[in-house]
């Protein structure tokens, strides 16, 4: 059997995330940088210097200008938690790098942190992780197909079986020189009412660049939207 070289290409592995971020202050200044690309902005008045200091645990800083005080996690989804960035940052690495999910049970046995904070810190993040990707617009060339979530064992099956939410599946697609196939870029899970010529056409129009090449499997609804 061949080897895919997309299952196989190398990740972020767990021994070279804690080497990078294992760290409070190796998490600090990767926020800050996110945060602030271009240098320190007060949220007050703007201004680019300021004084840094810390009150217990809180990191601070203190503009020169109007005398705000603001921290990293401010505006941010951390802030009203009492977990340290280590936490956070390994919760978004777990969860990202898991290919069937994690539940927010074996967050709380891998985290060490009950299962209600696990629950409210997987959530928190997949509300961003949503919010970040909805208006994300696919481009150049992008396979699409149609698939169901839910429904009854028995009875019909397959599409317009009842209780099934219909989704379309968008994934961008890149040429990979080495292998010569194509390489996934970006995806879209979108759950759409139903499969109509008229539904999957509004959803093209948010969802896919006008010049984009949409490859389908021949459902007469992606021929009218492409």
């Amino acid at each position: 059997m061949s080897i895919n070289p997309i299952q196989f290409q190398r990740g972020l592995s767990l021994p070279d995330f804690l080497s990078q971020y294992g760290t409070e202050a190796q998490c600090e200044s990767a926020l800050e940088k996110v945060r602030w690309r271009d240098g320190f902005r007060c949220p007050q008045c703007g201004h680019d210097h300021c004084t840094v200091f810390r009150r217990g645990q809180q990191r601070l800083y203190q503009c020169s200008g109007c005398h705000h005080q603001t921290s990293l996690r401010v505006g941010t989804l951390f802030q009203a938690s009492k977990l340290p960035l280590t936490t956070w940052f390994l919760a978004i690495y777990l969860i990202t790098q898991a290919k069937n999910g994690v539940s927010a049970l074996e967050l709380m046995r891998s985290l060490g942190i009950s299962w209600r904070a696990a629950w409210r810190l997987k959530h928190k993040l997949l509300r961003a992780m949503l919010e970040q990707e909805a208006g994300r617009v696919l481009r150049g060339r992008v396979e699409v197909d149609d698939a169901y979530l839910g429904g009854t064992r028995s009875g019909k099956r397959g599409r317009g079986a009842a209780g099934k939410r219909p989704f379309v599946i968008a994934v961008e697609t890149r040429p990979n020189p080495e292998s010569g196939l194509s390489h996934p870029v970006c995806v879209r899970f979108d759950p759409l009412p139903d499969f109509r010529q008229t539904t999957l056409a509004h959803w093209a129009e948010r969802a896919l660049d006008v010049d984009t090449l949409m490859v389908s499997d021949g459902l007469a609804g992606f021929l009218a939207a492409g």
